[in-house]
């Protein structure tokens, strides 16, 4: 059912299950405890969150809602609460991306550099010119077809090894494809510039300081996963969609540069407006999604165009609308319903727009 909180009539004052209620101006970054709000009190209509609860409800686990940096909506279903965990799939992408952005920022790497700088085992072959910016857009021309990416990829021990033991299929730059093997390389790269383990680096740089609590997975002989393999909640991914709605500023520090961000929800390519540094995104233009040919559009017609999103297998969503200062997050369990990432990010916009 859904929970939305009640505009309290004090300043602050316990609001049960770990948040506090507030009518104070929006709190600006989430404690260790969210602040809740009334929808109504930060322009939203209760019904609108109320029929979104009622439409995920019936394929999801949990979803949370947060308008101006307060909890004013949030769901649970199928025995997962607050604290419940799980895997994320392909939305860790955009985590990997906000790392590289990380990383760049403190000097360890830069994204239009070839990414054989660090993945020693490119040089001299045709991928040498693979920036790393072209695997962040999915441009880098690296060999894929279904049965390698989806199947012997991901039956491999050691998924970095094979991602980068694969070959060049086609210049880099020139065809957009959503390659998980050619994003799983990006561990190497991450951990040979930054000489760190990249789920340390994950925990130390971005989920510690932010408040998450989330880990990524690990292959069979322990590399990190980028292209998926993050376990969240539904209020850590809050976390994170809020981290990115407000350009990568937390507190008074700068996790992740507000210029990379600015680049990750830009199309990174012509090949594709609906996409940027792994992250997707709302622009109108030729789009194209993974096992489709290539159309002219919009993602999600009933968003507005500054819309972006992390989006994982069977509907796990983070969606974003910074000229709203909403953020919707959303879990359900593979093969659990009908709803997929794409049509569950624009229902979202479609209910609480009205």
């Amino acid at each position: 059912m859904l929970s939305a909180a009640a505009c309290s009539s004090s300043a602050s004052e316990s609001g049960g299950s770990g948040t506090t209620v507030s009518t104070e101006p929006p709190t600006a970054y989430p404690t260790s405890e969210w602040s809740t709000a009334d929808p109504t009190a930060v322009g939203i209509d209760p019904a609108r969150v109320d029929e979104l609860a009622t439409y995920l409800g019936e394929s999801s686990n949990c979803m949370a809602v947060v308008k101006d940096g307060q909890l004013i909506g949030e769901g649970y279903w199928k025995n997962v609460t607050a604290a419940t965990e799980q895997e994320i799939f392909s939305a860790t992408k955009s985590i990997t991306s906000t790392l590289v952005g990380i990383a760049q920022a403190e000097g360890k790497l830069d994204i239009n550099e070839p990414a054989s700088t660090y993945v020693t085992e490119w040089q001299g072959t045709p991928s040498a010119d693979v920036t790393i910016r072209d695997l962040l857009a999915n441009v880098s021309g690296r060999y894929w077809d279904f049965t390698t990416d989806y199947r012997e990829m991901i039956a491999a021990p050691d998924k970095t090894g094979f991602a980068i033991g694969l070959t060049q299929q086609a210049p880099p730059g020139t065809v957009w494809e959503y390659n998980n093997s050619a994003i799983q390389t990006l561990e190497a790269v991450i951990e040979r510039a930054t000489g760190e383990d990249v789920g340390d680096f994950a925990r130390t740089r971005l989920f510690e300081p932010i408040g998450m609590s989330t880990t990524i997975g690990r292959d069979g002989v322990g590399n990190t996963l980028t292209f998926m393999g993050a376990k969240a909640s539904c209020r850590d991914l809050a976390r994170f969609g809020y981290l990115l709605l407000l350009q990568g500023q937390w507190e008074a520090q700068q996790i992740v540069p507000a210029e990379y961000l600015a680049e990750a929800t830009t199309p990174a390519t012509d090949l594709n407006a609906a996409y940027g540094y792994l992250i997707w995104l709302n622009r109108p233009g030729t789009i194209k999604l993974p096992g489709s040919d290539a159309r002219e559009g919009q993602l999600w017609p009933d968003a507005p165009d500054d819309a972006f999103a992390a989006l994982g297998l069977g509907g796990q969503v983070v969606f974003v609308v910074p000229s709203e200062g909403i953020v919707v997050t959303r879990e359900a369990s593979p093969g659990g319903g009908v709803q997929q990432q794409g049509n569950v990010a624009n229902e979202i916009a479609r209910i609480l727009s009205g």
